[in-house]
């Protein structure tokens, strides 16, 4: 397993967006895994005009992805596992590409608890100095997110071999025991 991550990404191909009007989110759980496909409301991302916008990019907590890397993600994913929802990127006022929020459904607790160094506030993890997955907990899984801290999407060895042969561009890939936040 891997960790995806914007960490050490060059920067040209580094993304720096935010979301226009942030009242359309409001009430949206958005890293909660819950769908949304149903409540999705229009969402336009502003690029700091320093680079055009790279195959993936974080926007707040937002995992978004052009059409390109949809298109790998989806041959490894089923659909029942992510919503693909569209957001609208500007880039020097120009709206660029087909982008979309990834919006990750399927949640594992895969955090080996007795090799990884965690605090824990009520029941909860705190905060995190060394990660270890659960291998066995994952076995056949190609995308998920950490259940016990949603801002970690992992993918397998597979499909990050995958986004990386197809030279998408604004992502790394960190094993699990060099990750950190």
């Amino acid at each position: 397993m891997k960790i995806w991550s914007n960490k050490g990404v060059r920067d040209e191909d580094f993304t720096e967006a935010r979301v226009k009007d942030l009242k359309a989110l409001i009430d949206l759980k958005i890293t909660a895994g819950q769908p949304l496909v149903d409540r999705w409301p229009k969402v336009v991302l502003e690029v700091f005009p320093k680079n055009p916008p790279a195959d993936t990019f974080l926007s707040g907590p937002m995992l978004i992805v052009s059409d390109r890397l949809l298109e790998i993600v989806r041959c490894y994913v089923s659909h029942a596992d992510i919503e693909a929802l569209p957001v609208e990127v500007s880039y020097q006022g120009q709206s660029v590409g087909s982008y979309y929020y990834l919006n990750v459904l399927k949640r594992l607790d895969a955090l080996d608890r007795s090799l990884s160094i965690f605090t824990e506030f009520k029941g909860c993890i705190d905060s995190i100095d060394l990660m270890v997955i659960d291998e066995k907990k994952v076995l056949g899984v190609d995308l998920f997110q950490m259940k016990s801290f949603e801002w970690v999407v992992c993918v397998s060895s597979e499909l990050a071999w995958a986004i990386i042969e197809d030279g998408i561009t604004g992502v790394t890939f960190k094993k699990d025991q060099e990750w950190n936040p």
